[in-house]
């Protein structure tokens, strides 16, 4: 697997054989992108690039309503209190899957330790993992909320 460079986002880097790894920009907010692998691909398709690009530039919506989504899979399966504003949470990693689903990776100042892993595309499904745990698919990592 070789480097690709997609003209919007840059440059995305093959990890090991799970897909490939980019950047959404520079500067302090930045987050990672990345592409899973399929079995048959030896390049991410241009449609996931072109996905991920769309995610980026629609990012303060997909936050805002991935946010929404956690808080109430706090509150309506653990039990827990609502969390954090959209604006106190950090994107960590965009992702698409094999599938082709929209994953968001978030982090919130009040928990350092886990990360909340968002699927946007179909049915919302929310999964709590610990921080830095996030190999392999989505929706196979932590726990599901």
């Amino acid at each position: 697997m070789d480097d690709v460079e997609h003209q919007a986002l840059g440059v995305f880097k093959p990890v090991n054989d799970e897909g490939w790894l980019g950047r959404s920009g520079p500067g302090a907010d930045f987050y990672d992108l990345f592409v899973m692998r399929r079995s048959d691909e030896d390049a991410p398709s241009a449609r996931a690039l072109n996905q991920l690009a769309d995610a980026v530039a629609q990012m303060g919506a997909l936050k805002a309503r991935a946010v929404d989504i956690i808080c109430a899979a706090r509150i309506g399966r653990l039990g827990w209190r609502e969390g954090p504003p959209a604006d106190e949470w950090s994107i960590i990693e965009a992702r698409i899957d094999a599938g082709s689903a929209l994953w968001l990776m978030l982090g919130d100042a009040t928990d350092e330790y886990a990360r909340w892993l968002v699927r946007l595309t179909g049915d919302a499904v929310v999964r709590k993992i610990p921080a830095l745990a996030l190999q392999g698919a989505p929706d196979e990592a932590g726990v599901r909320v």
